[in-house]
């Protein structure tokens, strides 16, 4: 690091106050500075130090000045115990006081407000109030300083101890040390990521210590300091501070506290050193009135091998960068870094009383890098460069060069002629190493480490600035003072290139021919014999590895890819396919690989394209180069043929078949254009060597060209044209199978009726097509136009088409039984079931038609649709009544199976049976349900007796879904109100029997109270119609029978009352058709009879009575209508 001092001040005593300089402090922005110096505050403009303004406001010694965040205001404070308030242009506009002198000021950093500090208090102020806030102290406050966020104040006392407080002054934390302080700082924010708030305290027992807001210790231990430090000022943003006191010195120390370097002496203490803002700048004030201004200038301290750089960083650290990777190690050394050396993997670190060598970790991975220290030199080596080799430093001082191992022990010294200005580690065997030296003479020496005698290389006529040597060692670069760069030749020493505008050259690592040299902004890169390639840059390079330049700009190292296609492309024009393939080796664009390789394809250098090939993964030119090898190991290899399917490769279709024309191959041409779907071009080549349209020329035709055409319709997804190619190349099933997938069936219709119908298994193919997606109009076209009637019956019935399947039918009775059974099933599925029901009697299929009335009946059922039940039971017991009609013809016939017949009428009865019991039971369950009914009680009460009496039957099982406690309730719910008291008993008696809902319960229970309370009998009762007895209203003995006579009480389906009807019998001699002839005769109203017949009618005024038979008119009161005859009575 130098220093450089822009400007000086001795500030000389006036008004009979010394001259000391207390107390500086830069403005914001940099561009003033404020110095307390005795009774006045002096303004500097900081860049050159003219004196702007001397002000006087203080009545006596000025101690203290500071200056606010935003730049616009500053204060001052003094032995005259008053704070002065100043503008920006030097005005005072503010002024109070103290009981005491004040000691320092500071403004917070985040807000306006000010502290100020005395022996015996401390006081806060901002514009906004109007009063001064102040807090006693226990001792004088010699220094202080806000946090970073302006929360808390860190006050600095003469008792030793360190106040930290609030924004409204209140302690929180104490911190006790023995000695007074007299510095004290906060770091800045940016520098302590890490660890915010981190207070240095510099204090008079000659210690640096370091502490956390919370008052904890930050660090082991104090740092011992050889002097008493009276100011303490960061530098360069954190990263270094400033450090003045009674050694009258500024010294450099790291953040941490660690030395590094004095950088100004004084004749005089320190009182104060502060840092310019944004700048690398200090002002130094002195007890003896002098006031310094430093400008310190950081050195690049770095080494550089191959893709190894390492520089030093915050003058402690050695960043380790791997120019390729961008990886990065930073090694902290905690000590100040003079000199910097890296070869291969080695890393010298000189410190000011040692030297460091690191060795880069070979056991990690090679995406990793890591460097661990392996041998510490323990010696104060002066050198001015420092080369590390694998086994040895080598140290050069002016003329002298001197070699050291690890351990110290110097092994060898050369003494040369000159002044070394330049030296470069070149390589070798281990600990035989060579290195290259350039003098101010002009000479370059090669040195190897073991051997006592320099080897002279070139002797140039001007001082050696910079110089390289190849890869292969044949060639040396350097550039002189002249600004020159030379390339000489290491065995005839001559001159191979020169040019000028050049301060640094380096070689290409992996290309001999190659090196790059910079300046005057400018990039020039030499390759082999071409001319110079120009491109702007800012810098010096440093190294050159494959297209990757390194230069250094602005103390950074900077990686600069180059484009490497103008060599590329100088060497293919002139042939050298394998220099040009090292160019591109070094970097080139995939563009560049292919030109490489198709131009050493033209040129017929498989080699060299393969290889570019293979770098491209270009699959399809690697194969052909692979059909070209093996093509030339025919020893009748054409190679016309070979250049044309280069030429194909290349895009040069019509020079490709000119070419294989040439050669006899016209197929290839032909093909060529077949798979570049160019059906024009192939047509052409066809027709020009066919004679007639279907003959072939070497395999193909013009059927050929229309199948490969419609192939590549089909991979381009154009399925319509495609299936015209193929129709038109005869291809009938491709094409109506891609019609009939794709659902084209209007084209398909279209091709159809234009095909012959002997074509039938295309025609089949196409009907089935439109079967399948119910084109039923085309699909019967293409059925009627083949004949084939079973398939279009199929069609019919698979498409529902029932009236054009009874039409066929008619016209082909033999396929009439395969319609009714699936027209059965649509029947039922579309729930019209009674024709369902006879479809499957015309099937043949009774078992079919009775499953389904035993499954209409189970939903019916199920879902409480009693009347429905019914009447599929009504349908049910008709069915089995049909047949057992037809099981007596059969048994007529002789043909019928047993008892059958019998089995049959008893399920009969049984289902009519059931059939009145649902279709009676429906309107129990919908009044006992629904929250309205068009009932009567009188209906609801006939219907419900005729329910029990009907499920009353001895040995009879209550019907599924039939509930006898539905039809009791109800029947003791109307009783009450017909007055019907007995039976209302009888009915609640059986009803307390059973299992009742809930919501019944209690209302059964009130309501057989309340009957009982009524009298034990019936308003009315049931008369038979025969015998005129009167009957129960519900007997359990004959249930629907007259208790006397046994005569069956006939019902009414609408109402369920009982009917005045009386069942009669003919006689023997009667036959049913004579007697349905006499019942639909008038009767005669009168006395006269017709005796003579057996027939007798008469009218008393209430019914009318008509006797057939021998007796009287008056009807008969006993028997079970015995053989006197039977009696109609109509009312």
């Amino acid at each position: 690091m130098k220093v450089e001092i822009p400007w000086k001040d001795r500030i000389p005593e006036r008004d009979g106050y010394p001259s000391v300089v207390y107390s500086i402090a830069f403005k914001p922005d940099g561009t003033q500075l404020l110095v307390a110096v005795g009774n006045r505050i002096l303004v500097y403009h900081a860049a050159d130090g003219d004196l702007l303004h001397s002000l006087k406001g203080h009545r006596s010694s000025v101690y203290c000045v500071a200056y606010s965040r935003d730049g616009k205001r500053f204060a001052s404070g003094g032995a005259d115990k008053t704070i002065i308030i100043w503008t920006s242009k030097c005005d005072g506009i503010l002024k109070y006081s103290h009981q005491d002198s004040i000691q320092c000021l500071v403004y917070n950093p985040i807000t306006q407000q000010l502290a100020s500090a005395t022996a015996s208090d401390f006081g806060l102020w901002s514009p906004e109030q109007k009063s001064v806030s102040k807090h006693k102290v226990t001792a004088k406050v010699l220094c202080m300083d806000w946090t970073n966020n302006g929360q808390y104040i860190a006050l600095g006392q003469f008792n030793g101890h360190i106040s930290i407080r609030d924004k409204h002054g209140h302690e929180k934390i104490r911190i006790e040390r023995s000695s007074p302080i007299w510095s004290l700082k906060w770091a800045p924010a940016a520098s302590n990521a890490d660890n915010p708030d981190i207070l240095t305290v510099g204090c008079w027992d000659k210690t640096l210590s370091f502490w956390h807001l919370s008052g904890a210790r930050f660090g082991a231990q104090d740092i011992r300091l050889d002097f008493d430090p009276c100011s303490i000022s960061y530098f360069d943003g954190g990263e270094y501070m400033l450090i003045g006191g009674s050694n009258r010195q500024v010294s450099l120390y790291t953040k941490e506290g660690k030395f590094l370097m004095v950088l100004a002496k004084l004749a005089d203490w320190v009182w104060t050193v502060q840092a310019r803002p944004s700048t690398r700048q200090l002002a130094i004030g002195c007890n003896d009135g002098t006031l310094v201004a430093c400008d310190t200038l950081f050195n690049t301290v770095h080494g550089l091998y191959q893709d190894r750089y390492a520089h030093r960083d915050t003058m402690s650290d050695v960043i380790v960068q791997h120019l390729i990777t961008d990886q990065k190690v930073r090694i902290k050394t905690r000590d100040y870094v003079k000199k910097i050396a890296v070869y291969r993997g080695r890393l010298a670190i000189q410190l000011p009383k040692s030297v460091l060598i690191y060795e880069e970790s070979t056991q990690d991975s090679q995406y990793d890098m890591s460097y661990s220290l392996v041998q510490k030199v323990n010696q104060e080596l002066e050198c001015n460069l420092l080369v590390v080799t694998s086994m040895h430093l080598i140290l050069c001082q002016e003329k002298r060069l001197q070699l050291y191992d690890f351990h110290g022990d110097k092994i060898r010294e050369w003494v040369l002629e000159a002044t070394i200005r330049y030296i470069r580690a070149v390589g070798g065997p281990s600990g035989r190493e060579a290195i290259l030296i350039g003098l101010r003479s002009g000479d370059v020496y090669k040195i190897f480490i073991d051997n006592h005698f320099p080897i002279l290389v070139v002797n140039h006529p001007h001082p050696i600035r910079c110089l390289d040597l190849s890869c292969s060692r044949n060639k040396l670069a350097l550039v002189d003072e002249k600004s020159r760069v030379y390339v000489y030749d290491m065995k005839t020493k001559e001159v191979l290139f020169e040019d000028a505008n050049a301060n640094s050259v380096a070689w290409n690592t992996d290309m001999d021919e190659m090196l790059c040299y910079s300046g005057n902004g400018c990039l020039s890169i030499k390759t082999g014999n071409f001319p110079v390639h120009h491109q702007p840059l800012q810098g010096f390079v440093v190294g050159f590895s494959g297209s990757k330049i390194f230069c250094l700009y602005s103390l950074e190292m900077q990686t600069i890819d180059v484009p490497q296609s103008p060599s590329l492309y100088q060497y293919l024009n002139l042939g050298e396919f394998e220099k040009a393939y090292k160019v591109a080796c070094l970097g080139v664009t995939e563009g560049d690989w292919r030109d490489l390789a198709i131009t050493a394809l033209t040129r017929l250098r498989l080699d060299i394209s393969r290889k570019a090939f293979i770098r491209i993964r270009d699959v399809g030119y690697i194969e052909l180069l692979e059909r070209i090898e093996l093509s030339k190991q025919d020893p009748e290899c054409n190679e016309n043929i070979i250049k044309a399917d280069i030429l194909a490769f290349q895009g040069k279709y019509n020079e490709a078949a000119k070419v294989y024309n040439r050669a006899n191959q016209a197929r290839k041409a032909v093909e060529m254009y077949l798979d570049l779907r160019d059906w024009k071009a192939a047509q052409e080549i066809v027709e020009s060597l066919q004679d007639g349209k279907e003959q072939k020329y070497n395999g193909m035709s013009m059927t050929d060209l229309l199948k490969r055409q419609a192939e590549w319709l089909v991979d381009v997804n154009d399925y319509k044209a495609a299936a015209d190619m193929y129709w038109g190349a005869r291809e009938y099933e491709t094409a109506i199978s891609i019609l009939g997938e794709n659902k084209w069936l209007d084209e398909l219709a279209n091709k159809m009726r234009k095909l012959d119908k002997l074509k039938r298994r295309e025609l089949t193919m196409a009907a089935q097509f439109f079967e399948k997606h119910k084109a039923h109009s085309y699909a019967k076209e293409t059925y009627m136009k083949i004949e084939d009637v079973e398939s279009l019956m199929d069609l019919h019935i698979k498409l529902e088409k029932w009236g054009d399947a009874f039409a066929l039918a008619k016209s082909h009775p033999q396929y009439a039984k395969r319609i009714f059974l699936p027209y059965a099933q649509w029947l039922a599925m579309n729930d019209k079931f009674e024709q369902a029901q006879r479809a499957f009697q015309e099937a043949g299929r009774p078992d079919q038609s009775l499953f389904l009335l035993q499954q209409l009946i189970h939903n019916a059922i199920t879902e409480n649709r009693y009347q429905d039940a019914g009447y599929y039971y009504w349908l049910l017991a008709q069915e089995h009544l049909k047949m057992a009609c037809e099981e007596q013809k059969k048994k007529a016939e002789g043909k019928g199976l047993g008892n059958r017949e019998g089995r049959l009428l008893k399920r009969f009865l049984d289902f009519s049976s059931k059939a009145d019991i649902y279709y009676a039971f429906n309107s129990i369950f919908d009044s006992e349900t629904q929250p309205f009914t068009t009932l009567s009680p009188q209906e609801i009460f006939d219907t419900s007796l005729f329910l029990l009496r009907s499920l009353s039957a001895q040995g009879y099982e209550v019907p599924y879904g039939v509930s006898l406690t539905y039809c009791l309730y109800a029947l003791a719910k109307q009783c009450r109100e017909l007055r019907a008291f007995k039976l209302a008993r009888k009915a609640f008696k059986r009803l307390s029997d059973l299992r009742l809902p809930a919501l019944w319960r209690r209302s059964v229970e009130l309501d057989n109270l309340m009957i009982r309370t009524t009298q034990f009998a019936d308003k009315e009762e049931l008369f038979c119609p025969r015998c005129g007895s009167a009957n129960p209203l519900l007997s359990d003995d004959k249930l629907s029978n007259c208790v006397v006579c046994g005569h069956k009480f006939m019902y009414s389906f609408i109402s369920f009352e009982t009917l005045p009807l009386v069942e009669f019998k003919l006689t023997n001699d009667l036959t049913d058709e004579k007697a349905e002839i006499l019942m639909k005769e008038v009767p005669v109203i009168g006395d006269v009879g017709r005796a003579d017949e057996g027939i007798e009618f008469t009218d008393d005024g209430e019914a009318q009575t008509l006797q057939i038979g021998e007796g009287s008119a008056e009807p008969e009161t006993g028997g079970g209508g015995g053989g006197g005859g039977v009696t109609i009575i109509v009312s």
